[in-house]
Formats: structure tokens, C-alpha cells, sequence
């Protein structure tokens, strides 16, 4: 009977044009989306082979497909007499009030619109979240394809030392670059990218799949052998903070039984790490600790340069009065400070909470949880996916609490549909009442 529904059902829509129009619209946009991620994921070799051809700028066509993905689901239901996705405008609407706040406290343009790029791939993913809902299990295995290339790279990478592309160095239109960063731990332990550019976006990719593989495997074994997988590659790119992240996400995965009790376990497991996200930065921003310690462990190293440094300088680019409560807007932290021109000594922040609060000021908490508000209120435990998204969160506030991950596209865009689902969850509810 469903398939002669659905024949059925195909035929009028081909008679109409319209409806059979917008299904391969959305299907297609899947792809592109699916493909836009793919050269993250394999961006070493990716950058290599197109530096060794001469198109090493075409790579830089990213930004412009992601920004004709969020033009595209503003436009177009426009041009076809319909609403546009109110989450989508209304996050498109704040941007452009956190960059006239901006502009009004200081800074370049320039500065105001390449911190606009920095959250391009965000609104992206919002705009590509409807047809991602629709089109799911196509999302899902794209998705286990990428973390399966993801942990190869790395045990690859492990086993043979350096890839062939690494340390690769080229003239493009904005300057020198590299197609995978070299880098190592103190001691000289490497930190290894497999195929990825470098080794925090590999761990990026490992973790953010490996959960909704997870999330939405019906074996309790084969969820086992991914979270085992995932974890020996994340350990090897050692990123300390996706490997907590994941360890969190994962178990908690691995032993769910997809009941409410355990969908509301995974809850307040996001709701902790985002308070301790939150609060943990806020304490050393504002208390001063000494500098750089011969006392402390090298395997705290990085976090106690967090605490001595990074935290409360990030702090310091916030004004006095009202440019406190409001921050400095896009382009205020990060790599938008990283220019000749600017005078602030260049700051990645390293926890994304302290990117939002000094992008957004106050309001950025308030966006840091309002994705975990709508989908624990709205999220039922018999949806599997409902798994997927709590986990997810679980990721960006664990893993957040190190590095900024805004910065990060395949987190940004990732996050961005996690706000999409918020926002879908938000509308449902209004339409029910």
C-alpha cells in the first residue's frame, strides 16, 4: 500500500511542478551540504592537490556556497510568496545588531564583516536544517562515512608518521599557507591530523559523527566498538577536550536504553557541562592567577595557559559600561584580530563561552542555552534523533570549554542544525497551542 501511495503521490506532483520541484531541491541541497563538509574533513590532501595544480584559491569558494546556502533560505520562499524560516531571519536580524553595536564601540569594517564570516557556516546549518530533517538517513550515513575516513587518517597517519602532504607551503591570494599544520605537544609528542588540515578538526569530525553514529545505532555492541574506535583516534590527535567530550557523550550513548529517564540523563549531563562551561572561564576572567608555572604538570600546560592568559585577556577586550553587557560584536575575538592593522594583541579565546560573551555580551549566554532549553523541553525519548541532538550539545558544551569551536566550520555548521532543530521544536510547539 506505501508504495502505491507514494507513486501516486509522485504523479500529482509531477502534474503541479512545484511540490516534485521542491523535493529534489531539497535533496540536492543535502548533497551540497554533505560535499561542503567533505573538504573539511579531507582538507590536507584536498589543499595539496590543489596547490599542486594551481587552484589553490578555489578553495575559498566555501565561504561563498555556504553564504548562497543562507541567501538561498532567505530568498527564495520570497520569491515564491512564502514565509522564510523564522529562526533563520531571526538569527540573521541579531547578527546584524551585534555588528552595529560593534561598530558603534570601535573597530574596523573590515573587522565587523570577516567576524560575520566566522558564523556563516552557523546560519548555514540552519538554513540547511529542513531538508537535513528530511532527508536524514542519507544525512546519517554521509555522516558514518565521514568518521570512518576521519579514524583511517589518523591510525594511518599513526602508523606511517608524516602524511605526504603535511608541512606543504603555498602562495594564495591572502597570503602564505600551509596544507596540514605541524604541531606537537610538550615532550614532542605529534599531534596527529590524519587527513584533516589539523589535528583539532580531525578530533572535531571523530567526535561530532562518531555521536550520531552512536546515537542511532540499534546494537549496544556496535555502538561499543564506535565509541572505542572514536576514542583510540581522538586520543591520538591528543585533544584533551574532545576526548572528555566524547568520553561523556558516548558512554552515556552506549548505555542509553532510549527511554525518557535516559534521553533526561543526557540532559542534564549537556546542562552540567554548560554550567561548568559558563561559570569555570567567568572565575578566572575576573581572578587573576600568576603566569606560567615550573610546578605545573606538562599534560596542564595548555589549560593553566588558559587560566594565566588567554581567559582574562579575552576579557580585557571587553569596554567599560555598556560595551560590557553588550560586547564587542562579530569580529571582536578570534582570528579577526589576527591582522597588521589592529591593535589588540590576537586572542582565540579557547573556550566558547568566552567567544560568545565577548561577541555578544550578556545575550551569548542566553544563546549558548537556548538550543539545550528547546530541545529538552520539546525532545521525545521515542525519536532516536531526539539521542543525537542531546549528544551533540553535550560535544559543544564539553569540548567548548577549551577551545572557541565557532571558528571551527564543520562544528559551526553542525551547531548551526542543532539550532535549526531547536527552532523547528519551538515552532511545533506554538503551532500545537
Amino acid at each position: 500500500m506505501t508504495p502505491a501511495y507514494s507513486r501516486t503521490q509522485t504523479a500529482g506532483a509531477a502534474a503541479h511542478g512545484a511540490p516534485l520541484d521542491a523535493e529534489n531541491m531539497s535533496r540536492l541541497s543535502v548533497w551540497v551540504f554533505i560535499a561542503w563538509l567533505a573538504t573539511y574533513v579531507v582538507e590536507g590532501p584536498l589543499r595539496a592537490g590543489l596547490a599542486t595544480v594551481g587552484l589553490q584559491n578555489l578553495l575559498y569558494g566555501r565561504d561563498l556556497l555556504a553564504l548562497t546556502g543562507v541567501a538561498w533560505g532567505v530568498l527564495m520562499p520570497l520569491l515564491h510568496r512564502r514565509r522564510p524560516a523564522p529562526g533563520l531571519v531571526l538569527m540573521v536580524w541579531l547578527l546584524a545588531v551585534h555588528v552595529c553595536i560593534g561598530l558603534l564601540l570601535g573597530g574596523t569594517l573590515f573587522q565587523r564583516l570577516f567576524g560575520v564570516k566566522i558564523f556563516i557556516p552557523l546560519l548555514y546549518g540552519v538554513a540547511v536544517f529542513p531538508a537535513v530533517e528530511r532527508h536524514f538517513p542519507q544525512f546519517l550515513r554521509a555522516m558514518a562515512a565521514f568518521f570512518t575516513v576521519s579514524v583511517l587518517g589518523v591510525f594511518i597517519n599513526a602508523i606511517i608518521g608524516d602524511m605526504p602532504w603535511a608541512g606543504l607551503r603555498y602562495e594564495t591570494a591572502f597570503g602564505a599557507a600551509e596544507s596540514t599544520r605541524q604541531w606537537w605537544m610538550t615532550g614532542g609528542i605529534s599531534r596527529l591530523p590524519g587527513f584533516a588540515r589539523a589535528s583539532f578538526d580531525a578530533a572535531m569530525v571523530i567526535g561530532l559523527c562518531g555521536v550520531m553514529v552512536i546515537a542511532l545505532s540499534p546494537s549496544i555492541w556496535w555502538r561499543a566498538l564506535v565509541a572505542t574506535l572514536g576514542m583510540a583516534a581522538i586520543f591520538l590527535t591528543t585533544s584533551k577536550g574532545m576526548v572528555a567530550g566524547f568520553g561523556i557523550a558516548a558512554l552515556w550513548l552506549v548505555l542509553a536504553d532510549r527511554s525518557d529517564t535516559s534521553f533526561k540523563l543526557g540532559c542534564w549531563i549537556a546542562a552540567a557541562l554548560l554550567m561548568l562551561t559558563c561559570l569555570l572561564p567567568t572565575v578566572f576572567m575576573i581572578v587573576r592567577v600568576p603566569g606560567a608555572s615550573t610546578e605545573v604538570p606538562d599534560l596542564l600546560l595548555s589549560l593553566w595557559d588558559r587560566f594565566a592568559w588567554m581567559w582574562p585577556s579575552a576579557y580585557d577586550l571587553l569596554p567599560d559600561g555598556f560595551g560590557a553587557l553588550t560586547g564587542v560584536g562579530p569580529g571582536g575575538i578570534g582570528t579577526a584580530l589576527d591582522q597588521p592593522d589592529q591593535k589588540f594583541v590576537p586572542n582565540s579565546g579557547d573556550s566558547i563561552f568566552v567567544y560568545f560573551f565577548v561577541t555578544f555580551g550578556v545575550a551569548g549566554v542566553g544563546y549558548l542555552g537556548f538550543a539545550l532549553l528547546a530541545i529538552v523541553g520539546r525532545g521525545d525519548a521515542r525519536d532516536a534523533r531526539a539521542f543525537v541532538w542531546a549528544g551533540l550539545l553535550i560535544i559543544a558544551y564539553g569540548y567548548g570549554l577549551s577551545i572557541n569551536m565557532v571558528e571551527q566550520s564543520f562544528f559551526c555548521a553542525v551547531f548551526g542544525l542543532i539550532y535549526g532543530r531547536a527552532f523547528a521544536a519551538v515552532s511545533a510547539t506554538g503551532e500545537r497551542a
